[in-house]
């Protein structure tokens, strides 16, 4: 199944298949759907039963890249979604049964510095599986990476407010990451979140609300929880956990 449906002017859409079973869209949608105009669409898929879906509108000079899937991946989906202009956006996977789903609404959310892309999505080598990540951008000059190796992972990152949010999620470890999830929500200005897990059955919040916050979250061991939420501005705050079932809570601002 492939599906491109291009209006506007200038479009680009480069779509490579190989495997079986792939399909860029399905029969109630198109796969890249181009509305505006300077947008270029990547989807390089192979492997196994792989979907993809970009869907560029109401913006110009966006970029959405996909790559899925290796010798040993199956049952991959892919979706961008850029209803904004000058967004950049890459969802790469390998592994088995990943999800991922990047969505841009505003506008400039594009790499700078560290972060290649506005909105990046790494999942799983050959031993990842199940996992799920989720970014979704609301406002203007947000940055977020996802990056995600290992097994029955979960990472959602929302960013709105008046944007300059950038947001770090990974997960991963040498033993093989397992049961780890992680929730970022930044809904004000320029916060800072970067959330580091590694080991087994973790949990981190990140509620980022005022502007101009810093908040660090680092777990190695197993079966910790971590909370931050950060009401007014300036703030900043660092949680280590290792070893075994540690719970901790920081509560900034009113």
């Amino acid at each position: 199944m492939l599906n491109v449906l291009q209006e506007g002017s200038d479009n680009t859409s480069d779509i490579v298949q190989g495997g079986a079973g792939n399909g860029v869209g399905t029969t109630g949608s198109a796969g890249v759907i181009q509305l505006s105009d300077d947008n270029t669409a990547t989807i390089r898929q192979a492997g196994g039963l792989q979907d993809a879906f970009v869907e560029q509108k109401g913006g110009d000079f966006n970029t959405a890249a996909i790559n899925q899937g290796a010798n040993s991946a199956t049952d991959h989906t892919a979706a961008i979604r850029q209803d904004g202009g000058a967004n950049t956006a890459d969802i790469l996977q390998r592994g088995f049964n990943q999800r991922a789903t990047i969505t841009q609404i505003g506008d400039d959310n594009s790499g700078s510095g560290t972060f290649a892309f506005g909105a990046q999505i790494i999942q799983g080598d050959s031993l990842g599986r199940d996992n799920e990540a989720t970014i979704t951008q609301l406002s203007d000059g947000n940055r977020a990476l996802v990056n995600q190796q290992g097994r029955t992972l979960a990472a959602n990152v929302t960013q709105g407010g008046n944007g300059g949010n950038t947001s770090t999620v990974i997960q991963n470890g040498n033993g093989g990451a397992v049961l780890l999830n992680a929730d970022v929500l930044q809904n004000g200005a320029d916060n800072t979140s970067l959330v580091n897990q590694g080991g087994s059955d973790q949990t981190a919040s990140v509620d980022q609300l005022g502007e101009e916050n810093l908040s660090q979250i680092l777990q190695t061991g197993s079966g910790h929880t971590a909370s931050v939420t950060q009401n007014s501005d300036l703030n900043q705050s660092q949680i280590n956990q290792a070893g075994t079932g540690h719970t901790a809570s920081v509560t900034q601002g009113f």
